[in-house]
């Protein structure tokens, strides 16, 4: 449900819909869009924010949320023009860049390995009386 509150907000917000950051605007929107609560639509949005792709602009208004307002960042524009991210790989969703199957597969191949000999290091020095050098 998530994915759908964001994507149903960047729509909103792509298409110059008012960006205000009263519950009345793009909340309401996406609560009415997707059918999830209005809470799950905040998170939502402020994931956004953390992830870069919004950001709130006061417009001047340091005292009250009034007048502020969400807006898209570069990034977010790039995204509602694509229609597509990976949050998780900053550096490649704005290039699409894509990584081959042997390259994402080589660390889960290598990890029990390492695993394995951290796991014998570590009983070895558990048995090793405080202060001790091999």
């Amino acid at each position: 449900m998530t994915e759908e509150v964001r994507r149903a907000a960047l729509a909103y917000l792509g298409r110059g819909a008012d960006p205000r950051f009263s519950q009345h605007y793009v909340v309401t929107n996406a609560h009415q869009q997707t059918g999830c609560s209005e809470t799950e639509v905040w998170e939502a949005l402020w994931e956004l924010v953390v992830e870069g792709l919004l950001y709130l602009d006061s417009a001047g208004q340091q005292s009250g949320t009034d007048n502020w307002r969400w807006r898209l960042s570069t990034v977010g524009r790039h995204v509602v023009k694509d229609g597509t991210w990976e949050p998780r790989d900053r550096e490649g969703y704005p290039t699409g860049r894509q990584v081959d199957q042997d390259t994402a597969h080589v660390p889960l191949t290598i990890a029990p390995v390492y695993l394995r000999k951290m796991h014998l290091l570590s009983a070895h020095f558990a048995g090793m009386p405080a202060g001790a050098s091999t």
